[in-house]
């Protein structure tokens, strides 16, 4: 070049910059960076200001032919489409020339390179379009190569052609086109055998391998998979990395995604541990420099394997290695040159972000999946993608229902509720059967704890529409624990109205959701759920049965029994305590209207036995309403067998629960204490004939007597007069004390104005018996 100028050899010169250019391009090819493939271009470019379309015409159509190979090359290394489509500009220019009668092969070549780089634009898409055009170009070059005059190159486009074929057939989830892909790589495997071309056999096998995967993935086919499997585990066995590093690092990645989607759906932790090994082998031979997309590509696989394994195992470990390899991934791609990568990796990164923040109950972790999902909200638009953008806002909505969830904040709920609507509104325009039965179903649990936390009956019963809508998109059959999740949910929707509204009807409602979901958790090998939904049957139950009705108070006692049957303080504290607490509570109100003196004492143990876990310093207030409950349900068995020892461990609870209730701190609970232990007292003196009993106990509701009038306290006031007059009684006969007895008749006159006022006719009854009692001391004093 030193010596050949355009001026004086234009010819030369031009012929030099196209072997120059083809220099650069092939060093370019091997090298990292793209300086030299620059470079490259720049000598093509200068070329063609000799070789013009009138002038030149094949040399001109040569060397756009080989300015659309360095400009594919450029692509391959960059994000999006540009660079692609300056090569797809350059074909067609060559093309203009390069006619199929004048320059057949030429032609077919050209088609034949035009059909790569529309491929791979299509890759890059979300639309198919470019997919179909690239069909177009290789069936074009098809009609040149003739397999028995080119056997090689007609081998060659039935790959070619295969390859778009496979990925249009997995965009679309299209068999018979991945079933067309797979005919053209076998037509291919006719002429290039093993032993005739084991490098392009090779490759055969792992085109094979990638259709067969596809399909099934789609069709749910093992034997599919397992074709897949043994195609890539083929070419390996031709391609090694001593000789064809570049292709074994390609069949590595192969295997991989054969060895992830047969893991994934044998739910085989082995194989997909092996996916994750070929991978990092893979990652070995595409440098981050040199092959930025193919890396991140990888990184986006293993990110892929570690998020499956992650949704298998327990912990979080491998969720945050998946989260590793997405954000490496992400930094290759940005919103504007590359968005439909960005979007896609982006979109797996806060699905993984998701799964590892609702494992951990960690609350920035979901935060962190709802920021990635509004970045990728920003590529996905409803306009230009909706069926992602819709899938986006569902999974957002997830995000934002978990967080929300842990964090008790319902603004975050609500947050949720739009996001799912929005996705719901996108699905049911055209939407999967399934994808619609999925957003409703999180839509209406969304919707029953948003209800649920802020006692409103109107989102509580769009909740329970939500859920009945949902459940016909999920199989009883072929789906039973997503179906038996959706009953439950449906039971704590209803359940939940019938607590805010007071509704009993409501009650029955949620009992009849909850056994059907039982029925199918009682077929499972972990019993934990199966346990739980019992425990919930009993609060149902219990809350419908009003604390009366003893036929539901007798189904509530079975099914806590049942729950308890698997459920305990070691496995899950919390479900047993709240389980334990409530079988007493129905134990209680069933003893004291069966008059059955064995399930109450049934009832006392429990809250004994609750005490040892509901401690003072672990949690005053469940401590304060277990011995409150503790006092009163010894108080039912010392009415009906009357023992000195229940009446003296009444008084030492009433004791204790007044002395942390505290007078000033909380004087109406505190009151009510005192006013049991009055009782207990005026009850151990009567059994012991004690004296002291029942003068402490006169003091004792002296106290409480004048805390409840000061906080105005009415019906209390009347409870405690009553106890008071009870107990006057007793003393003034010991003391024979006519003042007393005179206290006693006030005590219960006051004690019977509030009764009657109040209309409670059983009160009033045994406060008038009292009071009579209380006359005739008095009459006999006299």
């Amino acid at each position: 070049m030193t010596y050949v100028t355009r001026e004086k050899l234009p010819l030369l010169w031009a012929a030099t910059q196209n072997n120059m250019g083809a220099t650069l391009a092939t060093l370019g090819e091997r090298e990292a960076g793209r300086e030299n493939l620059d470079k490259a271009a720049a000598a093509y470019e200068q070329a063609l200001t000799v070789y013009t379309h009138d002038a030149y015409p094949d040399d001109w159509a040569s060397t756009y032919g080989n300015l659309g190979t360095v400009y594919w090359r450029l692509g391959r290394r960059e994000n999006g489409t540009a660079l692609l489509e300056r090569a797809v500009a350059a074909f067609r220019s060559a093309l203009e020339v390069q006619s199929l009668k004048k320059l057949p092969l030429e032609w077919a070549a050209t088609q034949n390179n035009l059909g790569i780089v529309l491929s791979e634009i299509g890759d890059r898409q979300t639309t198919s379009d470019s997919f179909r055009a690239a069909i177009e170009a290789h069936r074009a070059a098809l009609t040149e190569y003739n397999r028995e005059r080119v056997p090689l190159d007609w081998a060659l486009s039935q790959i070619n052609l295969g390859v778009v074929l496979a990925s249009l057939g997995a965009r679309e989830k299209d068999v018979p086109t991945l079933e067309q892909s797979v005919a053209a790589f076998q037509a291919a495997a006719e002429e290039m055998t093993r032993e005739r071309a084991p490098a392009q056999w090779a490759t055969i096998q792992n085109n094979l391998s990638t259709a067969f995967e596809s399909i099934g993935e789609i069709n749910g086919d093992i034997a599919a998979l397992q074709r897949a499997r043994e195609a890539a585990e083929a070419s390996l066995t031709v391609w090694t990395r001593e000789h064809a590093a570049a292709s074994w690092a390609n069949g590595q990645l192969t295997l991989g995604n054969a060895l992830q989607r047969l893991g994934a759906k044998q739910k085989n932790k082995e194989l997909l541990l092996q996916a994750a090994t070929t991978y990092q082998a893979a990652l070995s031979e595409y440098p981050r420099e040199k092959l930025p997309l193919d890396w991140a590509s990888l990184q986006q696989n293993l990110g892929s394997v570690n998020d499956t394994l992650g949704d298998l195992d327990t912990g979080t470990d491998y969720y945050i290695q998946a989260v590793t390899a997405y954000r490496q991934a992400w930094e290759v791609y940005t919103a504007t040159a590359a968005p439909g990568e960005f979007a896609s990796i982006g979109y797996s990164l806060a699905g993984t972000l998701s799964n590892w923040g609702e494992r951990a109950g960690d609350i920035s972790t979901l935060r962190q999946a709802i920021d990635v999902y509004g970045q990728v909200l920003r590529v996905r638009t409803r306009d230009k993608d909706p069926a992602n953008w819709a899938k986006t806002e569902f999974r957002l909505g997830c995000a934002l229902m978990m967080s929300g969830k842990l964090a008790s904040d319902d603004q975050l709920l609500q947050q949720s509720v739009n996001a799912l609507r929005a996705a719901l509104d996108g699905q049911t325009k055209g939407g999967d059967v399934t994808e619609i039965g999925q957003t409703r179903r999180v839509l209406g649990q969304t919707l029953s704890i948003l209800g649920d936390n802020t006692s409103n009956l109107d989102l509580l019963a769009q909740a329970a529409d939500m859920l009945e809508a949902a459940l016909p998109a999920y199989s009883k059959d072929a789906d039973p624990e997503e179906w038996a999740n959706i009953n439950y949910d449906l039971g704590f929707a209803l359940y939940s109205q019938g607590r805010i509204g007071g509704d009993a009807t409501f009650y029955a409602k949620a009992v009849q959701s909850f056994e059907t979901a039982a029925r199918i958790y009682d077929g499972f090998p972990n019993r934990m759920q199966w346990a739980r939904t019992k425990g919930d049957i009993g609060n149902a139950l219990l809350m419908a049965a009003d604390g009366k009705d003893v036929e539901l108070l007798t189904r509530a006692i079975a099914a806590y029994d049942a729950a308890l049957s698997v459920v305990t303080r070691e496995n899950a504290l919390a479900v047993w305590e709240n389980n334990q607490n409530n079988l007493a509570g129905g134990l209680s109100s069933l003893g004291y209207w069966a008059n059955d003196v064995g399930k109450l004492k049934r009832a006392a143990q429990i809250y004994r036995d609750l005490a040892t876990v509901r401690t003072i310093t672990r949690d005053p207030d469940l401590w304060i309403t277990n011995q409150t409950s503790l006092a009163q349900t010894l108080s039912m068995i010392a009415a009906r067998e009357p023992s000195a020892e229940l009446y003296e461990e009444a008084i030492v609870v009433n004791r204790a629960l007044a002395e942390q209730l505290g007078r000033d701190r909380d004087p109406e609970r505190w009151a009510n204490a005192r006013n049991e232990m009055g009782y207990a007292l005026t009850m151990a003196g009567r059994a012991e004939n004690n004296v002291a009993h029942f003068e402490e106990a006169v003091l004792v509701l002296r106290e409480a007597i004048v805390v409840q009038k000061k906080i105005n306290s009415v019906p209390a006031v009347a409870f405690t007069q009553d106890s008071l007059c009870d107990v006057l009684v007793d003393l003034g006969a010991a003391h024979k004390d006519k003042a007393m007895a005179q206290e006693a008749i006030a005590a219960c006159q006051d004690a019977l104005v509030i009764f009657r006022d109040k209309k409670m006719d059983d009160l009033a009854a045994g406060s008038e018996k009292n009071l009579a009692e209380a006359q005739a001391l008095l009459a006999e004093l006299h």
